[in-house]
């Protein structure tokens, strides 16, 4: 159990810090982390509820792994993080020739 929830603080921190290297806005990015953690934490206390413990870390890893695989997704420009195709979201004026 600690060696999991090291992994599991280690792997939390290192996202928070990384975030800003992630394609994206910075906005962006934190309001899908927060989205998957609202239903990381509602689907977490169901599988604990419904399941035992051990099938439920199962469970939960299995899922980490598909998150991890579209985390790679994402870096390698394979999805975009935009719903509705591409956007030039910057927060400054385009420049004018």
């Amino acid at each position: 159990m600690t060696v999991m929830w090291t992994a599991a603080n280690f792997s939390g921190v290192l996202l928070q810090y990384l975030n800003k290297y992630l394609s994206g806005t910075i906005f962006l990015n934190f309001y899908i982390e927060g989205a998957a953690g609202i239903v990381g934490f509602l689907i977490g206390k169901i599988l604990n509820y419904l399941w035992k413990t051990k099938i439920s870390f199962i469970v939960s890893y299995v899922v980490t792994i598909f998150g991890a695989i579209f985390i790679f997704l994402f870096e390698g420009d394979y999805i975009t993080p935009y719903a509705f195709g591409s956007c030039d979201c910057t927060p400054f004026p385009h420049e004018s020739p």
